[in-house]
C-alpha cells in the first residue's frame, strides 16, 4: 500500500495452492492502491476516506496487502529447505539490498532528474532512498528470526516477542530524530517518520503468527476439515471484533487507511482485527479457487504467487514511471474510480507479462549455459 508496498518470497517443497491464491488478490489490490494513491485526484496523505470507492479500495489494499504477503512469508519459513538461520539471515541481507535499489530506481533517481530539469517540488532525496518498505521489512525480518533460531528460540517465543516489539514500537510512535540519516536508519527498527512505513518492531508479529499457522498447516492432516472450522472461526471473530469496535465508538477506518500513516503504524487494534480476517481469506481462496488449480487461471496464479518479489518491482517501477511523467509534464489527472480500477487491471497485466518475459529470457540464458 501507498510508497509502501510488497512481499518477499519463499520457495517451498510443498506448494500451497491457496496461499498462492491469496498471494494473487493480494498483488492486484497492491496495484490498485498505488495507481490510486499517486495517479488518482486524492489527498490520501491528509483527508480520511470519505466515499464509499475510497473506503473500499483503501481497506482492499490495506489489511488484504501487506499483513496477507508478510504472514504468507511467515508459512513460507516454516515450509522452506533452506531454513538454517544463516540462510534466513543471508536471505534477509540480499532482501535489504533489493530494498534500497528499488528505493533508488523509484525515488531517488526521479527526484534527481526532477531536479536536474528544473521541477519545483519538496523532494526528500535522502528519505526516499531510505524507506522502509516491504522488502526493506522483509530483509530485517528474515535477518532477526534467523538470530532467533540460532538461539532455539520456538515459534511461541517468536510470537511472543514479536508483541512485546510492537508495544515498543507503538510507545515510539512520536519520537523525532532530526537527522535525515539517523532516521532512516532506526526507521527500520522503529516507527520514526513518514518513510519508516513497514517498521520491524509494529510489523514482526505477522510473519511470526504466520510461522505459528504454518507450522498447524504441515501437521494437518485433513486440510479440507480444518479451513472449514477455521472459516467458521475467522468469521465469527474478525464480525464479533469488529461489532465490538464500532460498538465502542472506535473509527475503524484507523485500521486502513493511509491517512496520516494510521494503517502503516499498527496498533494492538488493526492487527487483532486483522489476523483472523487473514485467516478467513486463506480459508476462501482454499475453497473458491483450489478446483481451479489445473486450470489455465490457476497456472497464472501459481506464476505469480512463485514470482511475487519479480512482480512487486516491475509494477513499482511502472508507477513510478507513470508517476514522474504525469508531475513532469504538469498534467492535472481527474480520474473517474472506474479510470482507476481499470488502469489497476492493465499495470497488474503488464506487471505479470514483463516478468513472464524477464523469466523466459533468464530459462533460455540457463539453457545455453
Amino acid at each position: 500500500m501507498g510508497d509502501k508496498g510488497g512481499h518477499a518470497v519463499v520457495q517451498i517443497k510443498e506448494r500451497r495452492f491457496e496461499l498462492d491464491a491469496v498471494k494473487f488478490f493480494a498483488i492486484f489490490f497492491m496495484v490498485m492502491i498505488h495507481v490510486y494513491e499517486y495517479l488518482g485526484p486524492y489527498d490520501t496523505d491528509h483527508v480520511m476516506p470519505d466515499s464509499a470507492f475510497r473506503n473500499i479500495i483503501e481497506f482492499l489494499g490495506g489489511p488484504l496487502v501487506a499483513p496477507v504477503l508478510m504472514f504468507c512469508m511467515g508459512i513460507g519459513m516454516v515450509y522452506t529447505k533452506h531454513n538454517a538461520p544463516g540462510d534466513f539471515i543471508r536471505r534477509g541481507i540480499k532482501l535489504m539490498i533489493m530494498g534500497y535499489a528499488l528505493n533508488f530506481f523509484k525515488l531517488t533517481l526521479p527526484q534527481l532528474i526532477g531536479k536536474m530539469i528544473g521541477m519545483e517540488d519538496d523532494f526528500d532525496i535522502i528519505g526516499g532512498f531510505l524507506l522502509v518498505d516491504i522488502l526493506t521489512f522483509a530483509g530485517a525480518a528474515f535477518i532477526t528470526i534467523g538470530l532467533m533460531r540460532k538461539v532455539h528460540l520456538s515459534i511461541f517465543a517468536m510470537c511472543m516477542i514479536a508483541c512485546l516489539l510492537q508495544a515498543v514500537g507503538i510507545w515510539a510512535v512520536n519520537w523525532n530524530i532530526e537527522s535525515d540519516v539517523l532516521r532512516g536508519v532506526v526507521g527500520v527498527l522503529l516507527p520514526v517518520g513518514f518513510w519508516a512505513a513497514f517498521p520491524l518492531t509494529l510489523w514482526l508479529v505477522y510473519p511470526t503468527f504466520g510461522m505459528a499457522f504454518g507450522e498447524f498447516l504441515k501437521k494437518t492432516a485433513d486440510k479440507r476439515e480444518m479451513y472449514k472450522k477455521l472459516m467458521i472461526i475467522s468469521a465469527v471473530l474478525f464480525t464479533a471484533c469488529t461489532v465490538g469496535l464500532v460498538y465502542v465508538g472506535y473509527d475503524l477506518r484507523h485500521a486502513y487507511v493511509v491517512c496520516d500513516n494510521l494503517f502503516y503504524f499498527q496498533t494492538f487494534i488493526s492487527t487483532i482485527w486483522s489476523l483472523p480476517l487473514i485467516l478467513l481469506a486463506i480459508s476462501a481462496c482454499f475453497f473458491l479457487f483450489g478446483p481451479l488449480e489445473n486450470t489455465k487461471f490457476g497456472r497464472l496464479v501459481s506464476f505469480s504467487g512463485t514470482n511475487l518479489n519479480t512482480i512487486f518491482i516491475v509494477q513499482w517501477l511502472l508507477v513510478s514511471a507513470a508517476k514522474s511523467t504525469v508531475d513532469a509534464t504538469e498534467t492535472k489527472l481527474d480520474l473517474h474510480p472506474s479510470v482507476i480500477v481499470l488502469l489497476g487491471f492493465i499495470f497488474v497485466a503488464a506487471a505479470i507479462g514483463i516478468t513472464r518475459g524477464i523469466k523466459a529470457i533468464s530459462l533460455r540464458r540457463k539453457g545455453y549455459q
